[in-house]
């Protein structure tokens, strides 16, 4: 594991290891790890920050479409992150089918996609925020849009009942550009040269373990207010997300950790169309998912492998 300057483009290993414990945490809020507590309960406030996540990571790649003709463009934007997830997405929405048409009496409103309407309300926000930057050009016009329509949906829309917290379609559009606005914030240093680099990293980790605890003070508790939640999505993921890219650490076995974080939260929908099926040991469930997931990340890389041979 070592640091690397802020320049460099890959991935970042502290950010795929929050990537891998708020699937973790997903997991645990849907009943499927084996340790029980009232800790961590709201599972919500993990997806939250994987929306954040999104909008820090959109800001790559949103203006290098937004030039090309509209249908065009918004294909092979909404396409470049669909080709991140579409294999464990189809897998899981298979399974996802299987279960809405084993209960056909009782058929939930969301059956089309059950556990991964998290990827439904992305691409609508994705959608929604690619026009915005189609037909804003200034930039300065586009960036305040996209702190209304976070302020919109995080304070006003969320109240309305057919767009209403946790499934409203709108919930994304909350987030994501919170994540966005993040990634504009410019990176600090304090001086040119080695030395600088460690003292940066030093201010950075410091600052990243308060962030980190402070976050740890609000996620605990059982019982949330909304305050409590504005703080997380407004204030702590940003935080964490900023100084983790200052930081910038390179290791391949986070970056192994971070590929299993969609898998691990897509195929829950294997596990639970086991479930329905008799299998009612949740604890053994969360092996029978683990096993899988690691199974997956087997056959892709051998795939890749075989590929680049």
């Amino acid at each position: 594991m070592r640091i690397g300057s802020t320049e460099k483009t890959g991935k970042n290993g502290l950010i795929e290891l929050m990537r891998f414990l708020f699937a973790l945490w997903v997991l645990y809020y849907h009943s499927y790890v084996p340790y029980k507590s009232g800790l961590f309960s709201d599972g919500f406030l993990a997806v939250e920050f994987f929306f954040v996540l999104s909008g820090f990571f959109l800001m790559r790649s949103i203006d290098k479409y937004s030039d090309a003709p509209l249908g065009e463009g918004l294909i092979k934007f909404l396409k470049h992150r669909a080709m991140a997830i579409a294999l464990p997405f189809i897998i899981g929405e298979v399974f996802v089918l299987v279960f809405s048409f084993s209960n056909l009496d009782e058929i939930p409103s969301n059956f089309l996609f059950g556990y991964l309407w998290y990827v439904r309300d992305l691409f609508i926000a994705m959608t929604v925020i690619f026009l915005s930057r189609r037909w804003i050009k200034s930039d300065a016009a586009f960036y305040i849009t996209m702190a209304a329509l976070s302020v919109t949906a995080l304070f006003v829309l969320r109240f309305i009942p057919i767009l209403a917290w946790p499934s409203g379609p709108f919930r994304s559009i909350g987030a994501i550009p919170v994540g966005m606005l993040c990634a504009l914030i410019p990176k600090f240093k304090i001086s040119d040269g080695k030395r600088g680099e460690i003292i940066t990293a030093a201010v950075a980790s410091a600052a990243l373990a308060v962030v980190s605890a402070a976050a740890l003070t609000v996620i605990i508790p059982s019982s949330k207010t909304l305050l409590l939640h504005y703080a997380l999505v407004l204030v702590c993921y940003p935080a964490l997300l900023y100084f983790a890219s200052i930081l910038n650490v390179k290791s391949r076995f986070l970056n192994w950790l971070g590929s299993l974080s969609f898998p691990i939260y897509s195929f829950q929908c294997i596990i639970r169309v086991i479930e329905d099926y008799g299998f009612g040991d949740r604890a053994a469930l969360f092996y029978v998912l683990m096993a899988l997931v690691l199974a997956f990340s087997l056959a892709l890389h051998l795939y890749k492998r075989k590929s680049k041979a």
